[in-house]
């Protein structure tokens, strides 16, 4: 943490094992004798917490460790179920026993565990951030839930821990890994390959001197990835990345890394998402951060993603492109037919194309106002003005 007190927790960097269990019981311990504990709350909305700022040579929404005072008295229920989620940490360490980040199986390892999946996230993340560690250290292990979709003579190596405690427990002085307690392995071309989480370094390794890559293009699903990955494109030289709509932790992580590596250095990082306000609040995660996971803003943002559309005039003007495409699909399809027959067949399919393009302008979501005012509270779109305009043109069509 630095002198402004911004957090910026790495699991590649946390604490041991044996720290993170001795912080577990000081914090209770001082509780007990004081009457009262400082702690991290990981859903506060107190003012200053989040901001916009520049950090590590990046601007990122950034979180500040401030920690509060609380009565154990005044709140008994909530200080017991979180002395319950403090000992399945305490537990886990001990039994070197990793969760999924989405702790479907948290019950079934840990059936003790009081309350519900929400509560029991949030008093774990408070828990985390508390004692200063980064919840992958406390055997919370990131979703793959991204893809990556590779060109033609481009392979990226991957280091990837397979045991994060033994990790964290290893020698600093060491630059290797324990024996263990990570892998290698090479992610060749293909179609969606998985991307890997727990990450500590990977390169981007042309397989011959002619392999030129244009640009890495972000995605937010499969049918986006798709298209660009057709054969009737001509877009082989570029990595698409696919965030399988809001990305993991381990997506972002990736992307940001990426973004650092040297045969990279010099491509732009262009996105690609629908239009809509969730298609921004993924470009923003991905960017900028975002205030769930702000104390870890400066291992998963990546800066240089730049927003490309598709805009409104890109749909808009789509059905008109794709038309030729479709006149030679349809003669193909029917021999036969007559000029106008055909002329008559594509004035009723570009009637139809275009309903069904603007009637996702007119549909009216009612949760993009909370959505507007959340990014507004961050403050990113003064720095975007093309994803400013698309987002003043959705809030105007959601009003219609």
């Amino acid at each position: 943490m630095s002198s402004s007190n911004i957090m910026n927790l790495d699991w590649r960097n946390s604490l041991r094992s044996t720290d993170i269990m001795k912080a577990i019981e000081r914090l209770f311990t001082d509780g007990d004798e004081r009457g009262e504990m400082n702690m991290i709350f990981s859903q506060s909305k107190a003012q200053g917490i989040f901001n916009l700022e520049q950090y590590d040579g990046a601007l990122m929404v950034i979180r500040r460790g401030r920690s509060y005072k609380r009565k154990v008295d005044n709140q008994p229920q909530y200080w017991a179920k979180l002395l319950d989620v403090a000992r399945t940490l305490y537990n886990m360490q001990v039994d070197r026993q990793a969760l999924n980040s989405r702790f479907i199986e948290y019950k079934e390892v840990y059936p003790g565990m009081p309350g519900s999946l929400p509560a029991v996230k949030i008093k774990m993340l408070d828990l985390a951030l508390t004692v200063g560690a980064h919840p992958a250290a406390l055997g919370i292990v990131y979703e793959e839930s991204g893809k990556v979709c590779l060109p033609n003579g481009v392979n990226i190596h991957v280091d990837q821990v397979t045991d994060t405690f033994k990790f964290n427990d290893r020698d600093r002085s060491r630059s290797k890994a324990p024996a263990g307690s990570s892998k290698k392995f090479i992610i060749t071309v293909g179609e969606e390959r998985p991307i890997p989480r727990s990450v500590t370094e990977l390169k981007a390794i042309w397989s011959t001197q002619h392999v030129k890559i244009s640009a890495v293009i972000v995605v937010e699903h499969r049918n986006l990835a798709g298209i660009i990955t057709h054969h009737d494109f001509a877009m082989k030289d570029v990595i698409v990345v696919m965030t399988a709509g809001y990305p993991s932790g381990a997506t972002k992580e990736f992307l940001h890394m990426l973004s650092e590596d040297r045969n990279l250095v010099d491509k732009p990082f262009l996105y690609f998402g629908d239009h809509d306000m969730q298609g921004f609040q993924i470009f923003q995660t991905i960017k900028y951060g975002s205030k769930s996971a702000a104390w870890a803003s400066a291992s998963m943002v990546c800066p240089r993603l730049q927003y490309v559309g598709p805009t409104k005039q890109d749909l808009l003007k789509s059905v008109a492109a794709y038309e030729p495409q479709w006149r030679i699909a349809y003669r193909q399809a029917y021999p036969d037919a007559s000029p106008q027959e055909l002329w008559n067949a594509g004035l009723a399919w570009r009637k139809k194309m275009e309903t069904k393009v603007r009637s996702k302008f007119a549909k009216h979501v009612p949760k993009d106002r909370e959505v507007l005012q959340a990014f507004e509270s961050i403050g990113w779109m003064a720095h975007e003005p093309l994803a400013r305009r698309e987002i003043d043109l959705i809030m105007g069509d959601s009003k219609s």
